[in-house]
């Protein structure tokens, strides 16, 4: 995997749980041959887990860390344990932003909508750029950079006779 670009990080009030510190949201855009299952099972899953995850069945607890698929290319996923593009997307203008910035004309698959557009909806009025925090990460994992995870991908790249290269958000 190599990336492409780094979005801005913005810090996003927990929903649902005010009495927790605020979410750190942002999107890294990733070349890669791994399908999306492999991706978020076998690479995200396992980076999340080495920055100290614990899964929770409630979806509204503090984590260390959720890594996620947003997009992957043109592809429209609607299975139980794998949405692309994911649901929030199109609603949660934490999620609209970063995409647009390094992809504003992007048109989100399966949403005929822009990634511009779902940036300027109102909602979500309350995140704030993380200016300081995003310089820091572009300086270690920026556009071009071989990615923490790439070592991570580098086994199931071995196995893959795949050949097309995907970007991922």
């Amino acid at each position: 995997m190599r990336n492409v670009a780094l979005s801005t990080f913005h810090a996003t009030p927990p929903l649902n749980r005010p009495e927790q510190p605020s979410f750190f949201n942002g999107v890294v855009e990733v070349e890669t041959n791994i399908p999306p299952r492999a991706l978020k099972c076998e690479v995200l899953r396992r980076v999340e887990a080495e920055l100290g995850r614990v899964r929770s069945d409630d979806p509204w607890t503090a984590r260390t860390i959720d890594l996620d698929i947003a997009i992957y290319d043109d592809l429209v996923i609607d299975e139980p344990d794998l949405r692309i593009p994911a649901p929030d997307v199109t609603e949660r203008t934490f999620l609209g932003r970063p995409i647009a910035e390094p992809a504003p004309e992007m048109v989100l698959p399966g949403t005929g909508r822009r990634a511009k557009d779902i940036a300027a909806a109102p909602g979500d009025d309350d995140i704030a750029p993380l200016g300081e925090h995003t310089q820091s990460l572009k300086e270690k994992v920026g556009a071009g950079a071989r990615s923490a995870w790439s070592s991570l991908s580098a086994n199931w790249s071995s196995r893959s006779a795949r050949t097309r290269t995907a970007k991922a958000w």
